[in-house]
């Protein structure tokens, strides 16, 4: 393994031309346009995930995101998931956060309790 050190003078002269690079070294070397375009070439394409309107069916909390076409809004969190990296996974990841989970369960409760309500309204307790 190859540890590299700066060294430090106490010339005060040296000292702030060490961490210049030396014009003599630098003179003799050539790279090559070929070589460039190479390197061009070889690196990965960056691509961002859009938005896909068939999630929807299979998180029903989900739609289009406020924010561009990169993201998608949970409509129980009321939050933009930013999807350009990871997709489906992110949705997925968000879908297991605790704050996703418990939003999910409060909404969940009051529905059920919505549903039941009606049916004590209508039972009358005489005494």
């Amino acid at each position: 393994m190859k540890r590299f050190f700066e060294v430090v003078s106490k010339d005060p002269q040296r000292a702030s031309s060490s961490s210049e690079p030396d014009s003599e070294s630098t003179e003799g070397i050539n790279e090559s346009p070929e070589k460039d375009k190479e390197c061009e070439k070889s690196k990965k394409q960056k691509y961002e995930q859009k938005y896909v309107k068939y999630w929807e069916s299979e998180f029903k909390w989900l739609s289009e995101g406020t924010k561009g076409c990169h993201y998608a809004f949970c409509k129980v969190c009321s939050v933009d998931v930013y999807i350009g990296k990871m997709g489906k996974s992110a949705i997925k990841s968000h879908a297991n956060t605790q704050i996703h989970t418990k939003n999910a369960a409060t909404i969940s409760l009051n529905l059920v309790q919505q549903n039941i309500e009606p049916l004590f309204s209508s039972v009358v307790v005489s005494i």
